[in-house]
């Protein structure tokens, strides 16, 4: 068996064309959530946003999302609060869980 370094990145640490593909990827998904709301009938209508760059990036600063070095976003979970592994971060790799 073999061992392999993974990098893992913060949005501020990634190159700019990095930078990019993150906030188009992580665009893609925030437009495509419905945003639920009550029209002037009463009905509720589902409806969406288009998010800026701006609007985009300040997500991913607020979750705190960690990308590998192309701007692929990581898939690590973070436990908190009461959670037995509360402050105990994990990237999600190939069907394994690794501390990070």
């Amino acid at each position: 068996m073999k061992t392999a370094k993974i990098n893992l990145y913060k949005y501020s640490e990634l190159v700019p064309a990095s930078q990019a593909k993150a906030i188009e990827d992580h665009s893609r998904f925030l437009d495509s959530e419905p945003i639920e709301h009550e029209n002037e009938s009463g009905e509720m209508i589902e409806t969406y946003h288009e998010h800026t760059d701006e609007e985009t990036k300040e997500s991913i600063l607020i979750n705190e999302y960690y990308f590998f070095s192309a701007g692929k976003l990581a898939d690590v979970t973070t436990y908190t609060g009461k959670h037995e592994l509360s402050g105990k971060t994990f990237l999600s790799f190939e069907g394994q869980n690794i501390e990070i």
